[in-house]
């Protein structure tokens, strides 16, 4: 099962640093920091969730930066995701999802999609929740973790890192109560 979810790293976008107020003078300095937070916090045999929206390079650029991450990797495509999924899976992706998938975490239904419920620029995108299911997302560069039963896990809520899913359960737990 997943130990981490992750989202929205954009690496290689320049344009992202100001679009989110992200804390870096150069898309480099980006790259390399994003790199070092996940790897602090993911393991050799930990298994990442990825929910969209991986990188802005040439796919080798791409290829070279994946290849330096820890861990077991799988995907839920972004908006900015354009390449062919034989792209993801030869860049150590072990599963792409087109559009979500859901699983158990900690006893509760989850959602995974790289959008949340509800997205102006994306409706017919936007994933349709069960009462009784969470969804782990991406796509907003929010620094809020949480609405309602949505815990955005993109890197601007989490420290330029992954979530863990212990901290997704203690999430879930607080809201279902």
């Amino acid at each position: 099962m997943f130990t981490h979810f992750y989202s929205d790293p954009h690496f290689g976008h320049a344009n992202i640093i100001d679009y989110c107020k992200r804390p870096f003078a150069h898309v480099h300095d980006m790259n390399e920091e994003l790199i070092a937070h996940y790897n602090q916090r993911v393991g050799i045999s930990d298994h990442v969730l990825w929910c969209g929206d991986v990188a802005f390079m040439k796919p080798e650029q791409t290829e070279a930066i994946l290849k330096r991450l820890q861990g077991r990797r799988s995907l839920v495509l972004g908006n900015h995701d354009k390449r062919p999924i034989a792209f993801y899976e030869g860049c150590g992706f072990e599963k792409v999802n087109k559009r979500e998938c859901v699983f158990t975490l900690g006893g509760f239904r989850v959602k995974a999609c790289h959008f949340p419920p509800n997205d102006r620029r994306y409706p017919e995108l936007s994933p349709k929740l069960r009462d009784d299911e969470f969804l782990v997302h991406g796509h907003t560069h929010d620094a809020r973790k949480v609405n309602g039963r949505c815990v955005h896990v993109g890197v601007d809520a989490w420290d330029y890192g992954p979530a863990d899913a212990d901290s997704v359960v203690r999430i879930m737990r607080e809201v279902g109560r």
